[in-house]
């Protein structure tokens, strides 16, 4: 007997299920930190294909790598196992940087069960940004991964929601969070950049030509993760024991420079689709679960052949990059 089973993320859902046979299932078994740390995922793109990873990814490295730190330049710590931005700190000189040292050295995560130590990660702070209402912003696009009928595609969705920073960005000393840390929570309202991605927000000319620009930069990058995940483990072990078929949406954060490259922040176990209003939910729902449906569903019922889905306009074709 086979299992049909969407939108349950859950790290922990194979073992809960392991003893039902499972035809579709929206996790997979790959090797998460991979993408997941945002210093592996920067080594290894940058051990493979140096140029993209300069390019389109921030340098980052583990909080104790005190050669890689060149102040006065600033540097954005977070902690690996935190949660919407706690206990993110902005360093530029080397008693701030201790000062951080001791803070992680003493404080446990957000749910209050270790101790945070080295389990932080570095990053140069990107100030040339292009800004959305006059603030700080990042898109939250949603890429996938499938394994169906032991052929691996991926996707990277050409909408998504963009999340800003509370207050007006400048760049005075102290940086505080709610000028530089973009969020959920301090975005005031729903935007999408389907409809709010455009020359009155951003302040400079925007069309279709020039997202399409952006949206295949984009793809590089997502070229360059899922290059990575098939380069680390045969095709064959992408899925569990018991199952049959899978897929995972992954929520890719990314930063757009003031000349449009777009920069990786982080790649995010969980896509996030919250939104503030029901009419806002239900109109990404219905965006979300199309598309599930074009890239996954009717390739796998309908057509039985994943191949299928290569022909969708979302597709990222991975062998396109020479590493």
């Amino acid at each position: 007997m086979y299992f049909f089973i969407i939108y349950i993320y859950n790290t922990y859902i194979d073992k809960q299920l392991y003893s039902y046979n499972k035809f579709l299932i929206n996790i997979l078994n790959i090797n998460y930190d991979l993408i997941l740390r945002k210093n592996v995922l920067y080594n290894n793109v940058y051990k493979y294909s140096p140029k993209i990873a300069k390019k389109y990814l921030i340098e980052t490295f583990n909080i104790n790598e005190i050669e890689k730190y060149h102040f006065p330049e600033y540097y954005i710590l977070r902690p690996s196992k935190a949660s919407q931005g706690t206990d993110i700190i902005y360093v530029h000189n080397k008693a701030e940087f201790n000062d951080a040292i001791e803070f992680y050295n003493t404080t446990k995560n957000y749910r209050n069960k270790e101790i945070y130590g080295n389990n932080v990660v570095a990053s140069q702070f990107i100030t040339d940004l292009l800004l959305f209402q006059g603030k700080k912003f990042h898109l939250r696009i949603y890429y996938i991964v499938s394994c169906i009928n032991n052929t691996v595609n991926t996707f990277v969705l050409d909408n998504g929601s963009i999340y800003t920073a509370k207050e007006k960005y400048d760049l005075e000393i102290p940086f505080t969070k709610a000028k530089h840390d973009t969020h959920f929570n301090s975005t005031e309202k729903d935007f999408t950049i389907a409809t709010d991605f455009n020359t009155e927000n951003l302040g400079i000319e925007m069309n279709d030509k020039i997202y399409t620009k952006i949206y295949n930069e984009i793809k590089i990058i997502c070229s360059s993760i899922s290059k990575l995940i098939i380069k680390n483990k045969p095709i064959a072990g992408f899925l569990f024991d018991n199952q049959k078929n899978g897929f995972h949406i992954f929520g890719l954060d990314i930063f757009i420079k003031s000349d449009l490259t777009p920069i990786l922040i982080e790649c995010n176990f969980y896509p996030g689709f919250g939104t503030l209003t029901v009419n806002e939910q239900n109109k990404l729902s219905k965006y979300i679960y199309n598309w599930i449906n074009e890239i996954i569903l009717e390739p796998l019922f309908k057509y039985n052949d994943p191949m299928v889905a290569r022909k969708h306009h979302t597709y990222i074709e991975i062998w396109f990059i020479q590493y």
